[in-house]
């Protein structure tokens, strides 16, 4: 088992995983920005990075610092670190997974009889901390020049809805819910991003809680490796645009052998 700060090497390949700290904060950066390109989302959203470079790492690492600051006490940022392949014995940052967990005094978890069943007042902070980061993304869209406000704003909405149909309507706040997954091109197909995903799976058998998600193309593939069912797919296409981006809407809900 992969806990907050342990070698699983046995598993992915002399993999190592811990909780990130601030000290990690460039390192996630310089992940992101080679990786996240990969996921068609990120060009729809910032159609304009290629212009404003400095915009989409500023953005970046204020976005990483947040999760990392972890203020509302819900954040989990954990890294995967192989070793580096220019020196066996130096380990560096190459993927990352930022995990938000339920408050544990209102975890209530799952069962045949109340999986679907959830009271109405369930769901009530998961629902009010995603709605916090959907306005503060919404509102840094209209500061940054790499972005496109109405594409970022239709794109965040979209997530809303399926996230409370979806995710809150179901699960409530009986789930951890994986907000971003990002690993170094040069270390994909590796173990690091498995590893990850591996450990938020553990947690969530360990309370019996399900695993929710919206996956890229890319990322579909391997979530299902792991279990994760499809829910649903999503397009965001503004009115009178061609293009338009689909996520996939994910979970994972223990079985009574692994619960």
């Amino acid at each position: 088992m992969c806990s907050d700060s342990t070698d699983c090497s046995s598993e992915a390949g002399a993999m190592s995983i811990r909780k990130a700290d601030m000290s990690d904060l460039d390192a996630m950066v310089d992940v992101g920005l080679a990786a996240l390109p990969m996921d068609p989302q990120w060009d729809y959203r910032l159609r304009y990075r290629n212009q404003y470079p400095e915009d989409t790492r500023r953005f970046t690492h204020e976005r990483f610092q947040m999760f990392l600051e972890n203020e509302p006490g819900n954040w989990q940022v954990m890294v995967a670190e192989p070793p580096s392949r220019e020196d066996s014995s130096i380990s560096k940052v190459a993927a990352f997974a930022v995990w938000q967990l339920p408050p544990v005094d209102q975890v209530i978890p799952l069962s045949a009889d109340k999986a679907h069943k959830p009271t109405s007042s369930r769901g009530n902070w998961f629902d009010s901390r995603a709605a916090a980061l959907t306005t503060s993304e919404a509102g840094s869209s209209e500061h940054r020049r790499d972005a496109d406000p109405e594409r970022m704003r239709a794109f965040e909405e979209s997530l809303e809805k399926a996230r409370t149909h979806h995710f809150t309507r179901v699960y409530g706040e009986n789930r951890i819910h994986l907000r971003l997954l990002v690993t170094h091109p040069d270390y994909q197909r590796r173990g690091a991003g498995g590893s990850l995903v591996r450990w938020g799976i553990e947690k969530a058998n360990e309370g019996n809680l399900a695993v929710t998600l919206f996956a890229s193309p890319i990322g579909g593939q391997l979530y299902r490796k792991f279990g994760f069912r499809d829910l649903s797919v999503i397009k965001i296409q503004m009115d009178g645009e061609t293009e338009s981006v689909c996520m996939g809407v994910m979970a994972y809900v223990p079985t009574c052998d692994e619960a």
